[in-house]
């Protein structure tokens, strides 16, 4: 029965797509925070990327970490995209909710704000395994760093 639950609970977590409206941009961190992210939350991101410290997991605190379900980022499309050409190595910095879906999205390099939303719809598409709480073994929320290389030619 609880086999059964769970694998309810998964499907409908997985079913759940997040786009960029879901989100809101704060230049002063460079980064994006789902609407349901606490002020406090927000406030102690801008405080560590002020001090030019990473924002990391607490040593010992996860079993395993967050990973990306099949391992890359589809390719996004492209037609939408009027702005300059893109090529490069984009690094994000994600903060993984509970069930497998991003809260904040840090950018680390720079490229266009419209290929970023380009580019993060794709990323929120995609499907990630939560962190795994060392002490009692349910999915926490955690960071984690993803780098993928775009291009739009």
């Amino acid at each position: 029965m609880k086999f059964i639950l769970s694998m309810i609970c998964l499907s409908f977590m997985l079913s759940q797509n997040l786009t960029t409206a879901d989100f809101t941009y704060k230049s002063k961190a460079n980064a994006y925070f789902r609407k349901d992210v606490s002020k406090n939350v927000i406030k102690r991101v801008y405080n560590q990327l002020a001090k030019k410290k990473e924002m990391v997991n607490k040593k010992g605190r996860l079993r395993t970490a967050p990973s990306l379900i099949g391992g890359v980022v589809k390719q996004p499309n492209w037609t939408t995209y009027n702005g300059p050409t893109v090529a490069t190595n984009v690094s994000f910095r994600l903060r993984i909710g509970k069930k497998g879906k991003p809260d904040i999205i840090i950018l680390k390099t720079d490229a266009p704000k419209e290929a970023y939303k380009i580019i993060i719809n794709e990323l929120l598409k995609a499907n990630f395994n939560p962190g795994i709480s060392n002490k009692k073994g349910k999915p926490v929320r955690s960071w984690m760093s993803l780098s993928e290389y775009y291009k739009n030619y």
